[in-house]
């Protein structure tokens, strides 16, 4: 149980586990009556509902607001939080598989425990999944968004009781991990006008997958993907912008046997990874083969996605995060936090183009990032800001960074 002292703002608001999407954002709304509240692009009505009521604390909002990280700050007093890790993530996402896998493998090496939980279509029974996680006792969880909306409340009250929250492109959080969304696009979208160009005469039928359902925070991806294959002229047709709610290879391979019975003109495809590894699947499962001029391309690094690129089939190219260097890492600093250290509030992954030619030391890196991290392999993150526990409540992120 949480103290008055934990709790500097008083009382954890009311719950919003048992509320519908429509039903929360109304009690949000009456929550805040009579408080500025301005959502942006990237933020949410929770999370600057939440702010407003921290009047006179300048919260960041840009990558530029943040100092450089400052590894050398001395620790706190340990936190006395337990020793237990918790994983909310997407069912079914080998992504989201793999950095579950990895953060287990960081915080067991530390002596701590771990367990997860995952969610599917049901927000308001996730929800409780994470209320039932605090009761039960946790000291750090990591998590990708659902319904950043939803879970607004509870990821509060989480920070409140002094929980590590460590939470993908959303907020409120104790450290984010983030990108410059829109950059990550467009560097995708230019290898691939590059490979239209050399390969189709700079005429491609294209359909780019877009993440908006998932997190608001990914839609500058997308946007970077169009605006990089629109600097190809008229030659180069969007034939879809999808909107995917899963990211599994399963709604990839739904959605390309969908679009091909509509459009069987389609020769370009961009997306996420496990999205394009469904594609893969579908087309080849039509019978099309690597020496075709059709081009896919992912975006996340992850194992499934690198497997395919390496083959040599349709998937031709990934812009990848290195994953297991920043889930390794994730996993220490939930450690370190309880443990009264300082911790990054930001961890920026850096996109790194993959090729054939660099896939290997990716690859190794990727396998053994326990290695990696140690020797500091710091082009594949920039750290900004510095947050421990005792200044949790006013230094937490009340928004997604851009």
């Amino acid at each position: 149980m949480s103290t008055a002292a934990d709790n500097p703002e008083g009382p954890v608001e009311e719950s919003l586990a048992y509320y519908t999407r429509a039903q929360a954002f109304r009690r949000l709304a009456s929550m805040t009556a009579g408080a500025a509240v301005a959502p942006t692009l990237f933020g949410s009505l929770a999370s600057d509902a939440f702010a407003a009521q921290e009047v006179g604390t300048k919260v960041p909002t840009k990558f530029a607001d943040f100092k450089p990280f400052n590894p050398h700050l001395p620790a706190g007093p340990a936190t006395g939080l337990p020793k237990v890790i918790a994983a909310n993530i997407a069912a079914g996402s080998a992504y989201f598989i793999q950095l579950s896998d990895t953060v287990k493998k960081s915080v067991q090496s530390r002596g701590y425990s771990f367990t997860t939980t995952t969610y599917a279509s049901d927000v308001a029974k996730n929800v409780d999944q994470l209320t039932q996680l605090l009761k039960k006792g946790i000291g750090g969880l990591v998590l990708q968004a659902q319904d950043e909306h939803a879970e607004a409340a509870v990821m509060k009250q989480a920070i409140k009781q002094g929980v590590c929250v460590i939470y993908e492109v959303a907020s409120p959080c104790t450290q984010q991990i983030a990108a410059d969304q829109y950059q990550c696009g467009y560097v995708q979208g230019t290898a691939a006008l590059k490979w239209i160009k050399a390969n189709l005469g700079g005429n491609a039928n294209v359909v780019v997958f877009n993440a908006a359902k998932i997190a608001q925070t990914l839609i500058p991806r997308t946007t970077g993907r169009i605006d990089a294959l629109k600097k190809g002229g008229a030659g180069i047709k969007i034939v879809d912008n999808l909107g995917i709610s899963l990211l599994t290879p399963e709604e990839g391979s739904k959605a390309a046997s969908t679009i091909m019975q509509a459009h069987p003109e389609v020769n370009v495809w961009l997306g996420d990874d496990d999205t394009i590894v469904g594609v893969e699947a579908a087309l080849m499962a039509m019978g099309k083969r690597g020496s075709d001029k059709i081009y896919l391309s992912g975006f996340n690094g992850q194992a499934n996605a690198l497997a395919r690129l390496k083959a040599g089939g349709l998937f031709r190219a990934d812009t990848a995060f290195a994953n297991g260097f920043y889930e390794w890492a994730t996993g220490q600093y939930l450690c370190d936090y309880i443990e009264g250290k300082s911790i990054p509030q930001v961890q920026v992954l850096n996109p790194i183009p993959i090729t054939k030619q660099n896939i290997g030391k990716f690859n190794a890196d990727d396998r053994n990032p326990k290695a990696a991290f140690a020797r500091g392999a710091t082009g594949y993150l920039t750290l900004l800001g510095n947050i421990d526990y005792r200044t949790r409540m006013s230094k937490y992120i009340r928004t997604s960074i851009s």
